[in-house]
């Protein structure tokens, strides 16, 4: 299996490929503030959440720290996922 890869572009932007496929590129504001991000499904742009959700806590990052907030909250996403998943496999 695959991993996900996460990195950055030359103007800041921050690039998530799933193994599928599914890519996201996200982005803040020069001077920080809401994460926004489109995908490739869809041009338009949306607010990132906490675990990269449709929804919860908005994001909030500076250029100087999106990917480590990308990051962050892809690990949190497929920590949540990984706990689900085993709640209901537990007899």
């Amino acid at each position: 299996m695959s991993k996900a890869r996460i990195f950055q572009l030359s103007d800041g932007d921050v690039r998530l490929i799933e193994p599928d496929g599914f890519t996201r590129t996200y982005y803040v504001p020069r001077d920080g503030g809401y994460v926004r991000y489109t995908d490739s499904l869809s041009a338009d742009a949306r607010q990132a959440c906490a675990r990269l959700a449709r929804s919860g806590a908005t994001l909030t990052a500076t250029p100087d720290t999106l990917l480590s907030v990308i990051r962050r909250e892809r690990r949190a996403g497929m920590a949540a996922d990984r706990h689900q998943f085993n709640r209901r496999s537990t007899p």
